[in-house]
């Protein structure tokens, strides 16, 4: 463009600067942001005369001729010549079989849409004329929408078909008001101002609303799924907001939030919506084209006991506080919010009719030689994932776009469902409290609560003792327990359990109380939780390296009956009991007084009171949401249930030898503790390193068949030998496994079968898993959690406690 041939230079309206960045982003993926229009014409249509009519609008809209620079200013800026060449090009299909010349056309169009334009090289406007039979003509106008926005399109078409009839004649038009009056009514808003009110809009949101993370450049045609509701639903929805003092766009965005909290599973969500930006103050600007409109983020805070009206009017109440500051540019007000992108799905309200009449100059009468418009329809895109655009006429009609590279049909299908049943459900229950809403199908609901949920535990309760002993009389002989202090047969361990829960019974201990169980990895830790479960009393495990306030608190908050220790941490544990008594469970005097008790298994009649299923057995200790210790509770009937599935799910793999290297005040002990001894397996009590000196030490040493760890411990593995790593089954939790930390460890033990599972300690060990065969590849990123294993059932529910 030379320098003489320019007319003028303008900055770029909020907007028209993100969809150039959009454009400059990647000049190879298509350009979601040309907007085409179909003219569909009847009658004699001189190509020439329309050419001339298109070249007359050029010259009318200055800002029409606008080529945009970004390279070598300080803010990008649209420069206009003096006159440009309108693109014109003719495509003849009246020779095409009539049954295949519409698909033809669409071709053209196709094309035609898909083709980028260059924004540095105007214009950026084009028009083809198709020739669909003798009398029958399409006119295609396609345009970069960083031109001009849909309220502009009926004023170009009347005035192009104005031109037309006046062969091209623009003094036959009123003067325009041209674009660049807007701009500068852009540079007056008070900025400050506006900065204030979006901060306070968006103070204490923690996160953007993403439904496709990482979605990537556009690299298919975006797609929409049209639907409408019938003439007594549109009615009935227009009454609804009259009466309530809403517009029925407040209502729609309304509708949309709900279905975005829904797939978000987030209840302060935000996404995009277009406003006219024509200020009513600025003379004329209901007849300029240019691009006006704007897309600014819209935040919608649900709060479930707010009825749906209530909820309404407060949308639109927080949005009339912005309407003054509506100029601002997406880009600016996410720099204000602290954030970056703050959604990727969008809400248009498409209130501007596109005129399909024939566009004639004042007093003029009609001219028999003017083609007939038969219709004219519009085709644009939005580049977000998801975009629904509302169209309000006798009937309410929607569209809902999307990015078949990011959803299928059936999942957009499934959006439209959602959005429907919200909209119904404030037409027919506007008084329904927002957390009440059912948005899913209830095919749906009923395959999540029943076939995906689980199923049911059909077995009798029972109580760990029993489960354990009926292990010990078939396997009497077979070592149970290897400590750094010695081994133990199931049949040793049993009675040195036995006569220890004895002593513990004439000490008070009974159901409901708690016996604190203070001991390092080795026998007496055993021991000691079996005695608590077989006196009838739940364990506290309290492991005796930890800190002491958190020792304290522990004690504190569980108020044991006693705390049983041994003499290596008596002293350190003693005081910071505060109050029960300790039992030193090595003291020689200890030995001699358990002595005198039997070692065989107790009866109900021997305790304080009889032992049900629904006893507690242990009471854990997490770090809980504050970081402060909070105590699990765990009952016989769920303890037996967890270990049951175990003993089924992960043979043979647990009956073999077993390594307990977790605390046993870490709920990962349950596993791989109680397990293996109700399945005839042998544990290990050792941390890794030590596994790793006792593998290279020991005579005759055994590596692990099962074992229990946490993602974090891969990398330690990974540094030992790979007789310190089971050769069986490792189950893996407590923390997000990932598949690029999974992968390399596998390589050196290819053979292992990895289990991945998820659940708090009040699920008592896990609830869902994932099972990876050694031959089963990983890719990178999250693994799955899995599936409910049998005997449980698990509900994923939002913060009103619905379904998802």
């Amino acid at each position: 463009m030379a320098k003489s041939g320019l007319e003028d230079i303008l900055p770029l309206s909020p907007l028209q600067e993100g969809m150039l960045f959009h454009n400059l982003f990647d000049d190879q993926e298509l350009d979601a942001y040309n907007v085409q229009v179909f003219i569909d014409l009847e009658g004699g249509t001189d190509p020439e005369r329309l050419r001339r009519a298109g070249q007359a609008l050029l010259e009318r809209h200055a800002n029409l001729r606008a080529a945009f620079r970004h390279e070598g200013v300080k803010r990008p800026v649209q420069l206009i010549p003096r006159r440009v060449v309108l693109p014109w090009g003719e495509e003849d299909l009246a020779g095409v079989a009539e049954e295949e010349r519409e698909a033809a056309a669409e071709r053209v169009a196709e094309r035609d849409r898909w083709t980028r334009f260059d924004l540095s090289r105007p214009p950026l406007i084009r028009f083809t004329l198709v020739r669909l039979g003798p009398a029958r003509h399409r006119l295609l106008l396609t345009l970069h929408h960083i031109l001009a926005d849909g309220w502009s399109m009926p004023i170009l078409l009347r005035e192009l078909m104005t031109l037309y009839t006046v062969h091209g004649d623009g003094t036959a038009l009123p003067r325009v008001r041209p674009y660049r009056d807007y701009l500068g009514w852009l540079g007056g808003r008070d900025r400050d101002a506006a900065r204030q009110a979006w901060t306070e809009a968006f103070a204490g949101l923690d996160a953007p609303s993403i439904v496709a993370p990482g979605r990537g450049a556009l690299t298919a045609a975006p797609e929409r799924i049209d639907f409408s509701e019938d003439e007594a639903a549109s009615a009935a929805l227009t009454r609804f907001a009259r009466s309530n003092g809403l517009t029925v766009n407040t209502v729609i965005q309304g509708c949309w939030g709900l279905v975005l909290s829904h797939l978000t599973g987030r209840d302060d969500v935000v996404f995009g919506v277009t406003v006219s930006g024509r200020p009513p103050e600025l003379p004329g600007v209901d007849t300029m084209v240019g691009l006006f409109m704007n897309t600014l983020p819209l935040r919608v805070r649900l709060r479930p006991a707010e009825t749906l009206t209530g909820f309404l009017r407060r949308l639109q109440g927080e949005q009339a506080r912005l309407i003054d500051h509506q100029w601002v540019g997406l880009a600016e007000i996410q720099r204000w919010a602290g954030s970056g992108e703050l959604f990727d799905t969008a809400m248009v309200f498409e209130n501007y009719p596109l005129n399909s009449s024939r566009g004639l100059p004042p007093g003029a009468a009609p001219d028999a030689d003017l083609p007939t418009v038969l219709g004219v329809r519009s085709k644009d895109q939005m580049h977000y994932p998801l975009g629904l655009l509302a169209l309000p006429r006798e009937t309410l009609r929607f569209s809902l776009g999307y990015l078949p590279q990011v959803f299928d049909r059936a999942r957009v299908e499934a959006v439209i469902a959602a959005f429907r049943r919200a909209l119904r459900t404030v037409l027919d229950g506007p008084d329904t409290r927002v957390g009440a809403v059912a948005l899913l199908d209830p095919e749906v609901r009923g395959t999540v609560l029943e076939k995906w949920s689980g199923s049911d535990d059909v077995r009798p309760a029972e109580r760990f003792t029993d489960l354990f002993e009926e292990q010990v009389a078939r396997t009497p002989g077979k070592t149970a327990l290897i400590a750094p202090d010695g081994r133990l047969t199931y049949a040793e361990l049993d009675a040195a359990a036995n006569r220890l829960a004895r002593r513990l019974v004439e000490l008070g201990v009974g159901p409901e109380r708690h016996v604190a169980v203070a001991v390092g990895r080795r026998t007496e830790l055993v021991v000691g939780m079996l005695a608590v479960l077989k006196a009838g009393g739940a364990y506290v495990p309290v492991d005796p390296e930890y800190p002491p306030d958190r020792i304290r608190h522990m004690i504190q908050d569980a108020d044991p009956a006693l705390v049983l220790t041994t003499s290596d941490v008596d002293d350190r544990i003693g005081e910071e009991c505060c109050g029960p008594l300790t039992f030193v469970m090595d003291d020689p005097g200890t030995g001699t007084s358990l002595g005198r008790h039997s070692g065989t298994a107790l009866t109900d009649a021997d305790r304080v009171a009889a032992l049900l299923p629904g006893h507690p057995a242990y009471v854990i200790y997490t770090s809980g949401t504050t970081g402060r210790p909070k105590g699990v509770v765990v009952e016989h009937r769920a303890l037996s249930a967890f270990v049951r599935h175990c003993r089924s799910s992960q043979a043979p793999d647990i009956s073999g030898l077993s390594v307990m290297q977790a605390s046993a005040s870490f709920d990962q002990s349950v596993g791989s503790l109680h397990a293996p001894l109700i399945s005839g397996g042998c544990v290990r009590l050792t941390d890794l390193r030590a596994l790793a000196e006792t593998a290279g030490s020991e005579p005759g040493f055994h590596r692990a068949t099962f074992m229990k760890g946490t993602p974090s411990h891969l990398a330690l593995l990974a540094t030992m030998p790979p007789e310190v790593a089971p050769s069986g089954t490792l189950t893996l939790g407590g923390e997000e496994l990932r598949g690029e930390i999974l992968a390399p460890w596998r390589e050196s033990v290819p053979d292992v079968t990895v289990v991945n599972v998820y659940g708090p300690t009040e699920a008592t060990g896990h609830c869902l898993e994932h099972w990876i065969a050694p031959d089963r590849t990983v890719e990178p990123g999250p693994v799955p959690i899995g599936t409910p294993h049998e005997g449980v059932r698990v509900y994923v529910l939002d913060s009103a406690l619905r379904p998802v």
